[in-house]
């Protein structure tokens, strides 16, 4: 006999614009660019805060390619010209620039270092979107079957997931990313369920195969990603990432732990709610 869950409603969506449109739009073609157009992408994640007053030919001597393939690669997402994607990456600096700084202690006492780790998730968690953790939220919601998938680092983060929205009484169960448990979890993605990906390191082939095929089954699919461009955040149909605000920033496993537990506040505020 199946379990009773219990319903709860939907969150309100608020009318915010995206601040990660780029990086969103740079993940979801991505397994679709050319080998040039690819590093063009590697190198505007990584290095925005630069790219944000360089011209289209500064852009490309910076990656060594022609001017060409940069105007070409800004169509490729979708933008009228190379502007109007200079524009949308001055937007994600102008964010970074609105947010609180982070300042280091001059101690180097180790209650020191917890307080500079903590503003530093705290700048990194900026770059979520609202309204995609609020989408999340509501898919968690609404699925009568969670499956959380958690690879490297991200396996434990994935058991600790599952247990707290099991005790929202969110039907979940967490797995991990091995090739037997990846190929028996298959027949089980449905129109029903949703899969999360946890992910914090390097991916195999199985793991990104695993969430086309939710996808095609018609499951919803998420990826909690330290970056927009691993694998599995590429495959998903929504991706809570976190992008580095330069080649040496740190993401970590606190990190994307502080990342789900405010997706798990999220759907905790959900189940407060009356329902309609």
């Amino acid at each position: 006999m199946r379990a009773a869950f219990p319903v709860c409603p939907k969150l309100i969506l608020p009318a915010l614009r995206s601040h990660t449109t780029l990086l969103d739009r740079v993940r979801r073609a991505y397994p679709e660019l050319t080998e040039s157009q690819r590093r063009l992408a590697d190198y505007l994640v990584s290095n925005y805060r630069d790219a944000a007053f360089m011209t289209a030919s500064k852009l490309a001597d910076a990656v060594d390619l022609n001017e060409a393939t940069v105007v070409r690669f800004a169509q490729r997402l979708d933008y009228a010209g190379y502007p109007a994607l200079v524009r949308e990456i001055r937007d994600l600096l102008q964010h970074d620039l609105a947010a609180p700084p982070t300042e280091a202690h001059s101690d180097n006492t180790p209650l020191g270092r917890i307080t500079d780790r903590v503003a530093q998730i705290a700048q990194h968690l900026t770059h979520v979107s609202p309204t995609d953790l609020l989408t999340a939220a509501n898919w968690i919601c609404e699925s009568r079957r969670i499956y959380i998938v958690g690879h490297g680092g991200g396996a434990g983060l994935a058991v600790a997931m599952a247990q707290e929205l099991m005790r929202l009484g969110r039907p979940s169960l967490a797995l991990s990313a091995d090739m037997v448990s990846v190929r028996q979890l298959m027949p089980h993605l449905t129109v029903e369920a949703l899969l999360i990906v946890v992910s914090v390191g390097t991916e195999t082939a199985d793991l990104r195969a695993l969430a086309g095929r939710a996808r095609n089954a018609g499951a919803k699919t998420l990826a909690i990603a330290r970056h927009p461009l691993l694998e599995s955040a590429q495959a998903t149909e929504l991706c809570l990432c976190l992008p580095p605000a330069g080649p040496r920033a740190r993401i970590d496993l606190s990190t994307v732990a502080v990342l789900i537990d405010g997706l798990v506040l999220a759907c905790e505020d959900a189940m407060r709610r009356p329902t309609s």
